[in-house]
């Protein structure tokens, strides 16, 4: 069930929207989207995960990251193509005032998506990789005149 939309513009040639879902009710493929890419870019970007056992990571952490998509109150804000909503340019996964996550695609990083997918409520985050701390925490990105992330509790608990 699609919970709301925002459009956005990329560029002139194309435009991008923000789809909302409970994750509860996400479609499949954008859950297989978001749990691929959460395993993944975790593993290669948090340098506690890359230390580990592949093999025990992907056992052990796939079911914890379902369990966050389970939960009644998690929400997932995915950026699209509008003309094609199958091409997904990144997402973050939330509960209450608590990100979960945040992925943006390779050749999209530095271009602030991440700024207009986080919702402004946010006081914590749970997970934390080198792009999280560099670019977003830390506020390192000379580029961002956005809202600053840096007041947000790092607290992988929550």
């Amino acid at each position: 069930m699609e919970a709301g939309t925002t459009e956005l513009s990329a560029s002139q040639e194309e435009s991008l929207i923000i789809i909302t879902y409970l994750t509860k009710q996400i479609e499949n493929s954008y859950r297989n989207v978001i749990l691929a890419r959460w395993l993944r870019s975790l593993r290669t970007l948090n340098q506690e995960f890359k230390q580990m056992d592949q093999d025990s990571y992907f056992k052990h952490y796939e079911p914890f990251i379902k369990n966050i998509l389970a939960k009644p109150s998690t929400v997932a804000r995915i950026l699209v193509l509008q003309s094609d909503p199958d091409v997904v340019f990144g997402w973050c996964v939330y509960e209450n005032d608590v990100l979960h996550y945040m992925h943006i695609q390779e050749p999209y990083r530095g271009q602030k998506y991440s700024y207009l997918l986080i919702p402004s409520h946010i006081k914590s985050f749970t997970h934390r990789t080198s792009h999280w701390n560099d670019r977003l925490w830390k506020g390192k990105d000379k580029r961002n005149n956005q809202k600053k992330l840096k007041d947000l509790i790092y607290n992988p608990f929550a």
